[in-house]
């Protein structure tokens, strides 16, 4: 981590450096900081022991002790190396500004003048001798060493709330992971539905998922608005608080625009059979005598195709088109091996007698069961109520209602239940929309 300020050891101020360009101390980290008090004083003794070093080898080099010039930079460039230094490139400029002066030249010797000299003045009688020098002291204050600097107090320790945010970067990262897994997965849901065709396994791990998550889908919602409100409730860095709320919003909008889809299509889906409805509830002129009661029409019969089969134009011709498995058709004409149909597209051609499962003649509009290893019957819209029953692959149903991802239906033998939407046909056939 890089610092700013000045070298402990050659006060050399440095700028955005992991170590000191002179003397090559490399400067404290916040994992030493953070190491807790045994580690912080095993460096403050061997701050204390290099600093004393780099100041006794400095004393000798500023007094003239390693000579000068160039060659005095590289006696004390060989101690500091001798001593563990690992000197960095502005040492050599570091040296020179802090070389000592050169010593001043001898003065030249001063010529004799035996001519102008005084005579010697006449000898004084001897003066006592004077009483013996008292032994000196040495001074204290040349054999005490300079105090050390007191070092710069250490930064406060990161707050508890902090400290705590960093161990929770993970799990706040695996969920939002899990939230968009869990938004993709009801994509792909979306997705296969409109497609008429999906894996029993995915359904199957999507009702787990709805139930490990206390209301369902909203629960996810909830979820993720809480790791949205997370950089409030903790004080973190702003570039994580903004990929986290742009995270989480766009994760809820997705949400609400795929729960705004769910709530649309039913309506949509069932739009034509309702216009269909109203078309047929329509007045219209009749060329029968007044007051004859009108011949009712006889609804066309429906069934279901049982496996994936191809329609063809005559019995026995080429195969023009497939028809899925669970796919109602109404029939046009019986007879023989072979019946004539007519698809939900429109298409019309023949398929096999036996690959046909007739529904009940009903003016209620008909689905089948799409699922190729049978469907369950349920009392209520939602996996936890009872099974009254496993229908059959092709079991045509009469449709009473839609709630959401539930149909309400009605089976051959009377019985009413729930059965999934993605494993039935939508839109269901209406009988007197046939041909």
């Amino acid at each position: 981590m890089s610092r700013t300020g000045t070298c402990p050891i050659c006060e050399w101020p440095i700028r955005q450096a992991r170590r000191c360009p002179v003397c090559g101390w490399e400067l404290e980290s916040e994992e030493l900081l953070l190491g807790g008090p045994d580690l912080l004083e095993e460096f403050q003794r061997k701050l204390n022991k290099t600093r004393k070093q780099w100041r006794e080898a400095v004393e000798a080099y500023q007094a003239g002790r390693l000579g000068f010039g160039e060659e005095a930079i590289q006696r004390l460039r060989q101690r500091l190396h001798e001593q563990g230094f690992h000197l960095g490139p502005a040492f050599s400029k570091w040296a020179r500004a802090h070389a000592p002066p050169p010593p001043p030249p001898p003065a030249p010797p001063q010529p004799r003048e035996e001519e102008e000299r005084p005579p010697p003045p006449r000898p004084l009688p001897p003066a006592p001798p004077p009483p013996p020098p008292a032994p000196s002291q040495p001074r204290e204050e040349e054999e005490r060493p300079s105090p050390p600097r007191p070092l710069p107090p250490a930064p406060p320790r990161p707050p508890l709330i902090r400290r705590v945010w960093s161990l929770l970067k993970i799990p706040a990262a695996a969920a939002l992971a899990a939230g968009a897994a869990f938004l993709l997965f009801r994509i792909i849901l979306w997705i296969g539905s409109m497609a008429q065709g999906l894996p029993p396994l995915l359904t199957r791990a999507w009702e787990g998922l709805q139930r490990s998550f206390p209301g369902g889908g909203w629960g996810v919602l909830l979820a993720l608005a809480l790791i949205a409100l997370s950089p409030w409730l903790l004080p973190r860095v702003w570039s994580l608080r903004k990929i986290l709320v742009a995270a989480a919003l766009a994760a809820g909008a997705a949400f609400l625009l795929f729960r705004a889809v769910l709530w649309i299509r039913p309506m949509v889906q069932e739009l034509p059979s309702r216009l269909a409805r109203a078309w047929e509830g329509l007045p219209r002129s009749s060329s029968a005598p007044a007051g004859a009661p009108a011949i009712p029409r006889p609804l066309p019969p429906i069934a279901c195709v049982k496996g994936d089969q191809g329609l063809r134009p005559s019995p026995g011709g080429a195969i023009q088109s497939r028809l899925a498995h669970g796919t109602p058709v109404w029939i046009l004409e019986e007879g023989g091996a072979w019946s004539r149909v007519r698809t939900p597209r429109g298409a019309v051609g023949y398929l096999p007698a036996k690959a046909l499962r007739r529904a009940p003649r009903t003016d209620r509009p008909l689905t089948c069961v799409r699922a190729t290893e049978g469907l369950r019957l349920r009392a209520g819209p939602g996996t936890g109520f009872k099974i009254l029953e496993r229908l059959e692959p092709a079991t045509p149903l009469e449709v009473l209602a839609r709630e959401g991802e539930w149909v309400r239906v009605r089976t051959r033998e009377g019985r009413v239940g729930f059965v999934a939407a993605p494993w039935v046909f939508w839109p269901p056939l209406e009988p007197a929309a046939g041909p």
